[in-house]
C-alpha cells in the first residue's frame, strides 16, 4: 500500500434498507485529513467512535471498497 497512518473513527453510518450491504466508516488521522470507508454494513457496525486503526491506502485522496485495509 503507497499510504499507511493511525486513524481514529469519526462516525459510522449503515443505513437500514442495506444494512447487510452497505455501511460507512468516517475516520480522521491526526492531522484531521478524512475519509469516508465504503464497507459491508456487517462489518461496519461493530466499529465504535473513537475507537483508534491503522488504515492504510493505495490511493488517499480515491477510496473505494477495494483499495484501502484497516486494521485493529
Amino acid at each position: 500500500m503507497a499510504y499507511a497512518t493511525s486513524v481514529s473513527v469519526k462516525s459510522v453510518r449503515v443505513p437500514r434498507p442495506f444494512y447487510r450491504y452497505a455501511g460507512f466508516v468516517r475516520v480522521a488521522d491526526a492531522d484531521g485529513r478524512t475519509w469516508t470507508l465504503p464497507m459491508p454494513g456487517t462489518v461496519a457496525q461493530w466499529l465504535l467512535p473513537g475507537q483508534r486503526l491503522h488504515l492504510e491506502l493505495q490511493d488517499p485522496d480515491s477510496v473505494t471498497f477495494e483499495n484501502y485495509r484497516l486494521k485493529g
